[in-house]
């Protein structure tokens, strides 16, 4: 019988597996439609977001679409992406801007033009009043920057977090499209969260 460090290592590789494939899978003719919460959950804070996609050329057919037709649909598809945990104490706007783009890089990939292709093919962005509300009044951020970027804590322990560009030593300066990570420029819809789980 294999040992419990054996299937978490198989269970791991399993999961950066299916990760790849749902990249490759994935396709550039879609609008994004984003919805997240974050919950607290036995001392951790969970943040989820639901992802809606839908074919561009098929788009218009929701309009009309009645339930029966739109469970046979074949151009509307709902994922989970990938579960992200906000740290004790990093519950704000900040820390959950960047726990929504590590969720999305973890599904779409690492290349700078698939998330700046992604970021411009958001439609909507759904979310409660609560923090996740400030997500969509953030500045658009450059994607290579986020990308290059690890996170430190201050000296100081009440200090936020601080990013720096982390820099390879005598590296040529690089020279690319700038892509950008926004939602400023989605359909903000705040509240709808609260309102459906009270429907439900």
């Amino acid at each position: 019988m294999p040992s419990d460090s054996t299937l978490s290592r198989a269970r791991v590789q399993l999961d950066i597996l299916l990760m790849l494939l749902r990249q490759e899978s994935r396709s550039e003719t879609s609008w994004v439609f984003l919805s997240s919460d974050a919950s607290a959950i036995r001392g951790k804070d969970y943040f989820m977001t639901l992802e809606d996609t839908v074919t561009r050329s098929h788009a218009a057919e929701i309009i009309d679409a009645d339930t029966d037709k739109l469970e046979s649909w074949d151009h509307l598809t709902t994922r989970i992406l990938p579960l992200a945990l906000v740290g004790y104490g990093n519950a704000n706007a900040a820390s959950k801007a960047e726990a929504l783009f590590h969720s999305i890089k973890l599904d779409v990939g690492t290349r700078p033009e698939q998330l700046g292709n992604y970021s411009d093919s958001l439609v909507s962005f759904c979310s409660d009043f609560g923090t996740e509300s400030q997500l969509a009044e953030i500045p658009p951020m450059d994607v290579d920057e986020l990308l290059s970027s690890v996170w430190r804590k201050s000296d100081l322990l009440s200090a936020p977090f601080q990013c720096e560009p982390d820099l390879e030593e005598n590296a040529p300066p690089s020279v690319c499209e700038a892509h950008w990570f926004n939602l400023q420029a989605s359909l903000f819809i705040p509240g709808m969260k609260h309102i459906l789980d009270n429907l439900t």
